[in-house]
């Protein structure tokens, strides 16, 4: 059984060569060059007729004019922009330095509160040192003299004393 597809493909490729043979042909290169050559020379004729016409020109005046104005109203929104960002940078700086200086100022209320803390600390210590040495002084006393009173603080405080006899 013979497949339709075989004689498509071979008619196919004849044609193909057939047509590679035509382009390739010097004759056709040679009227395909000449006419590429007279196509570029009539379109830049017709150009050089179009850009010297009165409407090219005032084109061309349109064109630089738009482009004029479309630098200076870049150049007024990056100023405007630069501005804006100097600003936001100022008052990102105050910011800062306002919090900084909160940040300092809790610090010395932190350190004045601790020394304060630490100087009732020891002045309390102190006091209770002093009323330890005193009850301690008041039992030896009254334990050298045969009398016995009660220590009612400091150090030795409710312990029963012994008389001697």
């Amino acid at each position: 059984m013979q497949s339709f597809v075989h004689p498509l493909l071979r008619y196919s490729n004849a044609n193909l060569e057939s047509f590679s043979r035509y382009a390739n042909a010097n004759d056709i290169a040679q009227i395909a060059k000449t006419a590429g050559d007279r196509y570029l020379q009539y379109v830049q004729e017709g150009l050089r007729q179009v850009v010297q016409t009165e409407a090219a020109t005032e084109y061309s005046r349109a064109l630089i004019s738009n482009y004029t104005k479309f630098m200076n109203e870049s150049a007024q929104a990056l100023l405007g922009i630069a501005s804006d960002t100097q600003e936001f940078i100022n008052e990102q700086f105050e910011r800062s330095a306002w919090r900084w200086k909160q940040a300092g100022e809790v610090a010395n209320n932190f350190v004045d509160a601790s020394a304060a803390m630490t100087s009732g600390t020891m002045r309390s210590s102190r006091d209770a040192a002093e009323r330890a040495s005193s009850a301690i002084a008041k039992a030896a006393k009254a334990s050298m003299e045969g009398t016995e009173e009660p220590v009612t603080s400091g150090a030795g405080a409710a312990r029963p004393r012994h008389q001697r006899k």
